[in-house]
């Protein structure tokens, strides 16, 4: 690791000196995206936290087996996530002043066929018996297609291109305003959710295959009949249990009513 790389080693480091104005909001973001940054699980005191909370036992199917794993129920978003997160928010509060920029539609050149109904080119199928057309999207009933007049190739390509071209300095205006109070407001929320994981007051002792039930299928074991639920649902969503509860095909009859 570079002389330059050692002050900002850990989010720690970043957060003091981003606080005391060592370091600007961008190179805070860049200082905490570097691969060099040390990770949480990586430090001293986050193993000796981990030695001191896990248990001999996995508290989700009670096996005694080792070996053990400090399992996190709960994860940190990633740094661009929530930049981009908290960049939706601020953009519309922006465009609300500074509306995004139209253009005229212009004329069409182009004739195409389509549905009167809706307008679209295709989803329309002619039915043989009927002697008619019928569109799937508006199920619009029609004996002949009509004439819908449409932008040629260059006329789209053009218009588009011209369209992006407004947005692209629109957006640009955005963040040479904006930047910093978006950036800003990232970190501290970033900074925030390291300080939670690094806590491990979202853990739970578990073994290693519930660790992996975990981790790679999403998945955990319903307190209520053991059987493995996908890990946002509660004991009281289980399929297997609402099954033996109210009959095999409950969930079926309610999808099929809902629908």
């Amino acid at each position: 690791m570079s002389k330059s790389n050692e002050p900002y080693s850990t989010v720690d480091k970043i957060r003091t000196a981003f606080i005391n104005g060592e370091l600007t909001s961008r190179e805070a973001v860049d200082e905490f995206a570097k691969k060099q940054t040390q990770k949480a699980w990586h430090t001293k005191e986050w193993r000796l936290l981990r030695e001191k909370l896990i248990k001999d036992k996995c508290e989700q199917c009670g096996t005694s087996e080792p070996p053990m794993v400090l399992q996190h129920t709960w994860h940190p978003d990633k740094l661009s996530h929530v930049i981009q997160d908290t960049t939706r928010k601020y953009e519309y509060e922006y465009v609300k002043v500074y509306p995004l920029p139209t253009l005229d539609t212009p004329t069409p050149e182009d004739i195409r066929e389509g549905c009167p109904g809706c307008g679209k080119f295709s989803g329309f199928n002619w039915r043989k018996t009927h002697q008619n057309w019928r569109c799937v999207h508006c199920h619009t009933v029609f004996d002949k297609l009509t004439k819908i007049p449409v932008m040629s190739y260059e006329q789209s390509e053009a218009y588009y291109n011209e369209l992006k071209l407004l947005e692209t300095e629109w957006r640009e205006a955005f963040w040479l305003e904006m930047e910093d109070t978006v950036l800003t407001e990232a970190l501290n929320s970033s900074f925030e959710q390291h300080d939670r994981y690094i806590s491990c007051i979202d853990t739970v002792t578990y073994c290693r295959k519930c660790a992996f039930m975990w981790d790679k299928n999403q998945k955990k074991m319903c307190e209520k009949c053991g059987s493995w639920i996908p890990n946002y649902l509660t004991s009281e969503s289980c399929f297997n249990c609402l099954d033996k509860i109210y009959g095999v095909d409950h969930l079926y009859e309610l999808y099929k009513n809902e629908a």
